[in-house]
């Protein structure tokens, strides 16, 4: 069955009525049978005014479009370029229409919105409002209901220069349908059951019944709508016609030169079928021919001049007689037919060797063919990236970025022509990539403090910033290193005995470290004192801990649980379960962040949680993608989330929307592991391999 087409289906709602005050107007282009390439074109104008200014206004839009689309016509690339240049001809013809009147423009009176249909592609720019229903099928096979125009960044007031200030576009696929309207027909949306008639109905039946059911509604009030679907068309069936069986033909028998001509035909067909065939054989050409030959040679021994007497109606005397006198005219024949068959020979080689050269260049065209095709696709990929990063969507220029990168790797430098034009593709790429990645490449960080002793290797855990002062736990002597931030003097606070030190987080003042057993201690005058044996008794493990006001959160990574708790003096009351139930994406915590919500870093992704649930987020994809998160800080003033990938080697920088911001490189980084944030002072400090460095938070 050959795959279905796409199309977009236009039916038209009509109910218009002679309202005064009222100007409706639908201009709709098409592209004379490049529908599919070079799309439609719908301006859809509702205007509260019926002074002549605006039918002007409406010619202005109409001439416009229609000169925008004579200069994109045959324009390859993204069709939001395309869109992109209309919308840019009809804010000019506008722009000018608007200094030249002397009557000012009412622009709160006009509600306008311009739609491109092309390539499965929806777009659209527009100012005011207009009834609309967008209909999308979801994986489940419904269709939800969304409000696509509301989608629009509108400023609040029109600016003359620019009216249509923004561009939305988007993929529109089988099944969807968009429905554009007049104001007032969202008033009567529930009594007609819009909604219903757009979901149950053909593009085509939906407009008819949704135009019956407003004509009864109202009998003043005038309405008007656009239905837009995308459909499938399937190709129709090539049906097969029975062939028509037709007596065979009383064939005379052809002379010796007439046969081998007809080989000659015959031979020349089969070698050209022979090459045409992606799957016929060497040997399958010269079985035909030597069939071929064969009947051949069976037609010249039964030439006119060899038939027996009684085909001819010769008696056996005169026959005997016919020999008699002819024996050397015999002979003749005989050297005559090896003539032939000599020729047949070396035509038979030529015919065999063209044809092996014609199929062996069809190849060739063919293989040229398809690597262009690849090579097209990945040009096509490449531009629609880079259209997407002009409009700031990361998230569509990565995919179009791997959709090109996948077809580049397809293609072979066989030649030098194809080597240079792969490698240009390839450097606009890696372009691309470059401006995607985001990455900041930091020569010599600037040093804080060096925590290890005599430069021996020492294992550091934890980072956290309080009081003017940088802690973390020295694991291989089992002590706190506090560095003063203001002149990176390093001292050391010992660990109480026999207690190991695990983990550091931040307190309401001072740092709260964990000990084995999760004992708990505070930090005060260059000690550590413990808090009470009480203080986390619910978690079956402690994997991160921080405080945020007067509560202090508790990851347990081995249940999937976030505890709270309230901080005292000397030990945590009301120990009580933050979520409302264990969660699967917190196992294995390394670290957590809380900036009124939550979000906690295990594995290679980061979770946030508000309210004691959590929330449908997450960080976008970065080049090269996260392998191990062991640290994460935020803070309410910053509107940043940083992470530390070490075995990329590495510091990223997200917003809190998710989207990368930045990424952090230096020769000087073996692997970061801990990091922490100083908003007042716009710094971010990083802990790798016993170093503290410095950076600057954007």
């Amino acid at each position: 069955m050959p795959a279905p087409t796409f199309q977009f289906r236009i039916a038209e709602v009509d109910a218009r009525r002679s309202t005064p005050g009222t100007l409706i107007e639908c201009l709709r282009f098409d592209s004379d049978g490049k529908q599919n390439k070079y799309g439609s074109i719908i301006a859809f104008a509702e205007i509260h005014s019926s002074l002549y200014l605006y039918e002007r206004f409406l010619d202005t839009i109409h001439a416009a479009i229609t000169q925008a689309r004579t200069l994109v016509t045959g324009m390859e690339g993204d069709p939001m370029i395309r869109f992109e240049k209309i919308i840019q001809k009809v804010n000019e013809a506008l722009a000018a229409f608007s200094a030249a009147e002397a009557t000012p423009i009412l622009w709160h009176k006009i509600h306008l919105y311009v739609f491109q249909l092309a390539e499965e592609q929806l777009c659209f720019s527009g100012l005011g409002s207009l009834t609309n229903i967008f209909l999308q099928q979801q994986p489940n096979g419904e269709a939800k209901a969304f409000d696509l125009l509301g989608s629009l960044e509108q400023p609040e007031e029109v600016d003359p220069r620019k009216p249509l200030a923004s561009i939305v576009c988007g993929a529109m696929g089988i099944g969807d349908m968009l429905f554009i309207g007049t104001q007032n027909i969202a008033s009567v949306r529930e009594k007609i059951d819009l909604v219903s008639l757009c979901k149950d109905h053909p593009p085509v039946a939906a407009a008819f019944e949704i135009q019956q059911r407003l004509q009864g509604s109202s009998a003043f009030e005038s309405y008007y709508g656009t239905l837009i679907a995308g459909v499938a068309i399937t190709p129709a069936k090539v049906t097969k016609t029975a062939a028509i069986v037709t007596p065979d033909p009383i064939v005379l028998e052809p002379e010796p030169a007439a046969l081998i001509h007809e080989f000659e035909q015959e031979t020349e067909e089969i070698m050209e079928q022979g090459s045409l065939a992606s799957g016929t054989s060497f040997s399958d050409i010269t079985d035909a021919v030597r069939e071929r030959l064969s009947k051949l040679r069976t037609s010249l021994k039964r030439s006119p001049s060899q038939k027996s007497g009684a085909e001819e109606g010769l008696s056996p005397i005169s026959l005997a007689g016919l020999r008699s006198m002819n024996s050397g005219y015999a002979r003749g024949l005989v050297a005559e037919k090896k003539r032939y068959l000599i020729l047949l020979g070396v035509l038979v080689v030529a015919l065999v060797g063209g044809g092996l050269w014609i199929r062996s260049v069809r190849a060739k065209q063919a293989e040229q063919k398809l690597w262009m095709a690849v090579y097209d696709r990945s040009v096509e990929a490449k531009n629609r990236a880079e259209a997407a990063l002009v409009y700031n969507d990361e998230d569509k220029a990565r995919g179009q970025y791997a959709i090109a990168l996948t077809s580049l790797d397809q293609l072979d430098q066989s030649t030098a022509d194809r080597t240079k034009a792969k490698a240009d593709l390839e450097k606009s790429l890696n372009d691309i990539r470059t401006r995607l990645r985001k990455e900041q490449t930091i020569a010599s960080p600037a040093v804080v403090a060096d925590l290890r002793e005599n430069g021996q290797a020492i294992e550091a855990s934890g980072l956290i910033a309080q009081g003017g002062s940088l802690y973390s736990i020295d694991r291989t002597q089992n002590r706190l290193r506090v560095v003063r931030v203001d002149d990176g003097t390093v001292s050391t606070i010992a660990a109480p005995e026999g207690v190991t030190l695990r983990l550091i987080g931040t307190g309401q003042t001072t740092p709260l470290v964990i000990g084995n057993d999760r004992s708990l201690f505070s930090v005060k005058n260059g000690a550590l004192i413990p808090f009470s044996a009480t203080s986390i008794s619910k978690a079956s493990s402690v994997s991160a801990i921080t405080t945020y006001g007067r509560r202090v959160y508790v990851i347990d990574g081995e249940a999937g649980m976030i505890w709270r708790s309230t901080a005292g003096t000397t030990s945590l009351t009301g120990e009580a379960a933050y979520l409302s139930s264990p969660s699967e994406d917190i196992r294995g915590t390394s670290s957590l962040a809380i900036d009124s919500t939550i979000y906690v870093a295990a594995g290679a992704k980061v979770t946030k949680f508000a309210a004691g649930a959590r929330e449908n987020w997450g960080l976008t994809q970065v080049d090269p993608q996260v392998k191990q998160l062991t640290s994460i800080w935020t803070d309410v003033e910053k509107n940043v989330l940083a992470v530390a990938d070490p075995q990329n080697k590495r510091v990223i920088l997200y917003g809190k929307d998710g989207k990368l911001v930045t990424q952090y490189t230096s020769p000087a980084f073996q692997g970061p592991t801990d990091v922490w944030g100083d908003a007042a002072t716009n710094t971010l400090y990083v802990l790798d391999n016993g170093k503290v460095y410095k950076l600057n938070l954007p």
